[in-house]
């Protein structure tokens, strides 16, 4: 939710970002659930193709292939998540067989707890992990440091250096009209062509973060397709 107050606002007027959570599309989780699995899996394969190990002491050691493996991680990791997982999970589901968004992400989250817990359950040695090794080795690794760092701090400018109440949106947003039924087309990965109103509509606008009432001495400032909340 604090991406809503610091980045952006989505409208409900897309089919892929209509079911929302505290404003933000349920589909935004699929996006960082399957972006970040993909970036693991590119990450670690990768390693494993060119140096035979994914033991960080053996290919840390080569920076030709560190420099590949971070090359093709960069590249790869959205293609392989748009075309593999998001169609699987969501494409399909979602835009085919008119599954809600909340049961996508649901079996999305169950397909990544069953990988994680066979891995977990299966070391390289083919022996599950035991409690001493577990507590010796231990899961708060730089990653997840990494991650929860990155959110601590978003977090932390929204409680101490943010007020959302007095905040002026001055990016680009959808163009404001008055004929609210017009809808274009969109064409996803399956070719299917997907509706979406053509115009924000102040009629039948109704999301809680952000209001399209501005005041007088911000209209003079900004154009009519600003948005206030």
């Amino acid at each position: 939710p604090f991406e809503v107050k610091l980045l952006w606002t989505w409208h409900d007027t897309d089919l892929n970002i209509e079911e929302q959570s505290y404003s933000v599309p349920l589909t935004s989780y699929l996006f960082h659930m399957m972006f970040a699995s993909s970036f693991t899996l590119i990450l670690n394969m990768s390693h494993l193709l060119l140096t035979g190990s994914t033991d960080r002491d053996k290919y840390s050691s080569n920076q030709f292939s560190e420099f590949v493996c971070m090359v093709l991680t960069a590249c790869l990791s959205m293609p392989l998540a748009a075309f593999t997982q998001f169609l699987l999970f969501y494409n399909l589901l979602h835009d085919w067989f008119g599954v809600s968004s909340e049961a996508c992400v649901w079996l999305a989250v169950g397909a990544y707890v069953v990988i994680v817990w066979s891995c977990d359950r299966d070391n390289p040695e083919g022996k599950p992990a035991n409690a001493k090794s577990t507590r010796r080795q231990g899961y708060f690794g730089e990653l997840t440091l990494v991650v929860v760092m990155h959110y601590l701090f978003y977090a932390a400018l929204v409680l101490v250096c943010s007020a959302p109440e007095g905040l002026l949106s001055t990016g680009k947003h959808q163009t404001i009209g008055s004929d609210c039924s017009h809808a274009s087309f969109v064409t996803n990965v399956l070719g299917m062509e997907l509706p979406k109103k053509t115009h924000l509509c102040p009629s039948s606008y109704d999301e809680p973060y952000f209001t399209l009432n501005c005041s007088t001495e911000l209209q003079l400032l900004a154009s009519p397709s600003y948005v206030q909340p």
